[in-house]
């Protein structure tokens, strides 16, 4: 009887043995510049060496030259999910393999379009932000034999891996922020709760208002009623449309969490042009996800980082590792988001007049 063949040894199988996440194994031994203490480093490369771990852009070159992989996301014109193709496309240079990359324009018909047109080219792999609700369009490529992995969207009823954020501790990093500047009346302002990540969002956010004994007011809710491009520009010009609305409050509160940066940038400028606000010297602000604009604007904005271009390179590789036999596991990671703090939120303990 032949031997049966080895299991190839993968990240997580050194995550495993060495205690540390998937994650910080993978940008470890993908060569990343994203800090990591050296002797959690050597640590990772000394197990890597044990399990006689390769890496799967190594086992690719042999195997999937011609492999081509699809990526469908929601919108480009929000500058966070190019930062999560660049990740793809930094690490897809590693492997033999072409990718395609689809913008379904905030629509669940064009994603279920693109499924069926990336199933005609007989696509290995699929990294997708879905919009559905019913996942029938994902079970349908899992019968094909077509991988799946799963970006920022936490989804329930597929067997798939998937890399996510950890959305509602951010919210309550926010609110904890604002809190230890002083806030005690925070608004949210956000688009419609469509999306796993924007529910998850405004429910960190009352979790942290609870937690620092903050009123969470209806009226200091404030969600837009449409979802669909305004000239390429939804989150922006919905901000926009929000600060409006906020401006409009009996009692507006001292700060604003944004659902995300882009739409925070159209809320400040809304504000400063339109309702002669000064930013943060009456109101304060809080983004989220980091995009490279936040740092751009002025003031620049203080927001909580996603790790979007970490999340594109980590699908990637898992990705990979399916579909070169790296086992049949699936795992779920969650990332963890950082505040960044820029120019947008006022000190309120501190009683001195601000000028700006």
């Amino acid at each position: 009887m032949k031997p049966g063949k080895p299991k190839k040894s993968t990240i997580y199988d050194i995550a495993s043995k060495t205690g540390f996440s998937a994650s910080t194994v993978s940008r470890v031994l993908s060569g990343s510049t994203y800090p990591v203490h050296e002797q959690t480093r050597r640590k990772i490369l000394e197990c890597a060496q044990e399990l006689h771990y390769v890496r799967s852009a190594q086992r690719a070159r042999f195997g999937f030259r011609d492999l081509e992989i699809g990526v469908i996301l929601p919108n480009i014109s929000n500058p966070f999910y190019p930062q999560i193709a660049m990740g793809i496309l930094s690490e897809a240079k590693k492997y033999n393999c072409n990718v395609f990359f689809c913008d379904s324009f905030r629509s669940e018909e064009n994603q279920r379009e693109y499924i069926r047109s990336l199933l005609r080219k007989k696509i290995r792999g699929i990294i997708i932000s879905p919009l559905f609700k019913h996942f029938s369009e994902l079970e349908l490529l899992r019968k094909k034999g077509v991988e799946i992995v799963v970006v920022d969207q936490e989804i329930e009823g597929i067997s798939c891996s998937q890399v996510q954020f950890d959305t509602v501790k951010g919210g309550i990093l926010a609110v904890d922020y604002l809190a230890s500047m002083g806030h005690r009346e925070i608004a949210f302002l956000g688009a419609p709760l469509t999306r796993i990540s924007r529910r998850e969002a405004l429910e960190g956010f009352k979790i942290g208002m609870m937690k620092n004994g903050l009123p969470v007011r209806e009226e200091n809710v404030i969600l837009s009623d449409i979802e669909e491009e305004i000239g390429g520009s939804y989150e922006f010009e919905n901000g926009r449309i929000l600060a409006e609305r906020f401006m409009k409050l009996q009692n507006r509160p001292t700060a604003i969490m944004a659902v995300n940066d882009m739409t925070a940038i159209g809320i400040m400028q809304w504000l400063m042009l339109e309702g002669r606000v000064s930013i943060p010297g009456q109101v304060s602000i809080i983004g989220f996800d980091n995009v490279y604009l936040a740092k751009m604007v002025t003031p620049p904005l203080t927001t909580i980082q996603q790790p979007a271009y970490e999340t594109g390179k980590l699908a990637l590789k898992l990705l990979m590792d399916r579909i070169n036999g790296g086992g049949s596991d699936v795992y779920s990671i969650s990332l963890e988001p950082e505040l960044i703090i820029r120019g947008t939120v006022r000190d309120l303990n501190n009683k001195i007049e601000y000028w700006r």
